[in-house]
């Protein structure tokens, strides 16, 4: 019995998916922020078989969006990238408008990352950034080190990432007028890899907003 050929174009690209995001009183303190089962994000590559490992949520509020990452199922929770492997991160592309059409970055268009142990080898706390997109039209307004939070811990054979970010690091939130955000995420994990939001979109992902899904903002 031969096994089919893989299909010429992924399942996820014959789609635009739209995923809620509830809102939560309180989605930062000093403590970070623990959000419910009801705030978990699906994750659609998981119609093409991929493996899911990751558990994404995802709040907001009028002070910002959060986002909880836990992966489970690691042989060391302790364990970092010193060789080829993903370094630990998440990455979230958000766009305060809607991107169906837009083939190219705006100042709508942002792009953060939140690594586990730093950039660094010899870093052991977890770092957030701000980084320009590639082939952009224009750039969102500067993002101040204040604006984003990170904080992570390790928990038997899992870990737990934790981020913020604030509504002043998000050129145009409007929750009002404007609440459906145009959204992808990846998540990289030295044990297991990649996990996608939706299409697995390699390179592509930072200049073209036209292939990432809608976050809806919703009134929980």
């Amino acid at each position: 019995m031969t096994s089919s050929p893989p299909p010429i174009v992924q399942p996820a690209y014959l789609f635009r998916y739209s995923a809620f995001c509830p809102r939560r009183r309180t989605i930062w303190g000093k403590n970070g922020v623990r959000l419910e089962p009801r705030f978990r994000l699906p994750c659609f590559t998981e119609i093409e078989g991929q493996p899911l490992f990751a558990d994404v949520r995802a709040a907001w509020n009028s002070t910002g969006l959060s986002f909880n990452l836990t992966v489970g199922n690691r042989a060391d929770p302790l364990r970092r990238n010193t060789t080829h492997e993903p370094e630990d991160a998440l990455y979230v592309w958000i766009s305060t408008r809607d991107t169906v059409a837009t083939h190219r970055p705006n100042q709508f268009c942002h792009h953060f990352v939140f690594y586990r142990f730093g950039t660094q080898l010899t870093s052991t706390k977890p770092v957030a950034l701000w980084t320009k997109l590639s082939r952009a039209t224009a750039h969102p307004r500067p993002v101040t080190a204040d604006a984003l939070r990170v904080r992570t811990e390790p928990r038997a054979n899992r870990y737990r990432l934790e981020a913020h970010i604030a509504a002043a690091a998000l050129t145009g939130f409007d929750p009002q007028d404007h609440p459906a955000l145009g959204f992808s995420y990846t998540v990289a994990d030295c044990e297991h890899g990649w996990q996608a939001f939706s299409k697995r979109l390699g390179q592509r992902i930072g200049h073209d907003p036209s292939l990432w899904e809608t976050l809806e903002l919703v009134d929980d």
